[in-house]
């Protein structure tokens, strides 16, 4: 089954799609989010062009473990997503996915005007990894 994992941003969000086997993530794109954008408007394209079986949202967990303004607002954007979709969403905990990206650029040398607007959907592909890592049935 491909899963889509979906990496919000206020200004974009990334997304990275799966395998049918579930097991290999890859960054699939990013969408530009303008004045709040729909997420189920923004994903559509996605879910047109896969057979999708499950949508993962990415929450920003503190570094504690507790859920901030931003995971909770997360958390509500992902309900109405799987209501409005009618397919599954799980939430999955993204602290450190985009740190863990920009990092990984940095040390290959890409500049910082290429990274804006290009590693949300490679966090969105970390994000998602760890997901189908975490949630195989080994």
């Amino acid at each position: 089954m491909i899963h889509l994992g979906v990496d919000l941003g206020e200004r974009r969000v990334g997304v990275a799609v799966s395998d049918p086997e579930g097991r290999v993530a890859v960054p699939s794109g990013v969408v530009e989010r303008r004045d709040g954008g729909d997420l189920a408007d923004l994903i559509r394209p996605w879910l047109e062009t896969y057979e999708v079986g499950v949508v993962v949202v990415g929450v920003p967990v503190r570094t504690d473990g507790t859920h901030g303004i931003e995971a909770r607002e997360a958390c509500a954007e992902a309900a109405d997503l799987g209501l409005r979709l009618g397919l599954p969403v799980k939430t999955f905990d993204e602290r450190f996915t985009s740190r863990i990206v920009h990092d990984a650029a940095v040390k290959s040398g890409v500049t910082a005007r290429s990274r804006r607007g290009r590693i949300d959907d490679k966090a969105a592909a970390v994000m998602l990894q760890g997901y189908l890592d975490s949630s195989r049935d080994d």
